[in-house]
């Protein structure tokens, strides 16, 4: 939209972010600098935040609907729900 003042007319006013989010850690950062496979890498990256987990909170929280997340994720007609796993 053409936004408001509060948001300098970017129209973000009242959205949400969904992000997954991954914290460097010295266990990662030597899996990346060794050129770890992707379950090194996994296993490296231990704890993180994931979108899926995002999403959950977001839409356990009343912020959102399962409904939105699956249409902006362009994953509206694939019949995935949350409790089905990762996306």
């Amino acid at each position: 939209g053409a936004g408001c003042g509060t948001c300098a007319g970017a129209g973000y006013r009242g959205r949400l972010l969904l992000a997954e989010s991954l914290r460097p850690t010295p266990a990662l950062r030597a899996a990346v600098l060794a050129r770890g496979d992707a379950d090194a890498l996994e296993t490296a990256a231990g704890d993180r935040r994931t979108l899926r987990a995002a999403a959950a909170a977001a839409v356990a929280a009343g912020e959102t609907t399962e409904a939105e997340v699956r249409r902006v994720l362009g994953i509206a007609d694939c019949g995935w729900r949350m409790a089905d796993g990762p996306i």
